[in-house]
């Protein structure tokens, strides 16, 4: 860990086993993926209340950690008093990158990001391409797929901009397109849909008190 990682103890300290260094989390972060347990939710209060103890700079280590226990915590982190425009768009760039936890991000950045709407229509026009050129790479080598999209993240990002009216008829239209239906062939659609709206309303009480 780095000197600048002192920051992220309150959420995990590093502990040696059988020559191993494993990453020990003070909270479930497994439960942070579904909210559906009065242990997620105090879990949430925990976090929230020790990033508006901190600093922005908390919270964009957690999001720029490769590993998505870290990263699930820095957007439940993002809800703490006073978000900033660079959280934001480290949130977007997390999302770009495919991260595994793109429904909850996606979610999160639909109820904080007052141009969210404007950012997800390009994103879902674009099919959601990743923009990491690392992932890219992996996957030309890995999948007989031409380009590496965010299918989850997709699905997510589609079913937030139905939510809004004026919207709805696109989204539908989308939702009914050939290549749409061709990209997210794998992922369960109402899965992932239930898991990215039901994420947003658990955080969406929290946003409110």
């Amino acid at each position: 860990m780095s000197d600048s990682s002192d920051l992220l103890k309150p959420f995990f300290y590093e502990q040696s086993i059988n020559g191993k260094v494993y990453r020990i989390y003070t909270v479930n972060s497994i439960g942070l993926l579904n909210l559906n347990s009065n242990e997620a939710l105090c879990d949430v209060r925990k976090i929230i209340d020790i990033v508006n103890k901190g600093d922005i700079d908390t919270l964009i280590l957690l999001l720029s950690d490769k590993n998505w226990r870290t990263q699930i915590i820095g957007v439940v982190g993002s809800f703490a008093i006073g978000i900033k425009e660079k959280v934001i768009s480290k949130m977007w760039d997390l999302f770009d990158k495919g991260s595994w936890i793109s429904p909850q991000i996606a979610a999160s950045l639909f109820l904080q990001d007052k141009n969210f709407i404007e950012k997800a229509v390009v994103r879902v026009n674009n099919l959601c391409e990743i923009q990491n050129e690392t992932v890219k790479e992996q996957w030309k080598r890995s999948s007989t797929e031409r380009i590496s999209r965010s299918k989850k993240g997709l699905i997510s990002l589609l079913v937030l901009c139905r939510q809004v009216p004026s919207l709805e008829d696109w989204g539908n239209k989308k939702l009914m397109s050939p290549e749409f239906k061709e990209i997210t062939i794998s992922p369960n659609i109402e899965q992932v849909s239930n898991l990215c709206l039901n994420w947003m309303k658990h955080m969406s009480m929290v946003k409110t008190r």
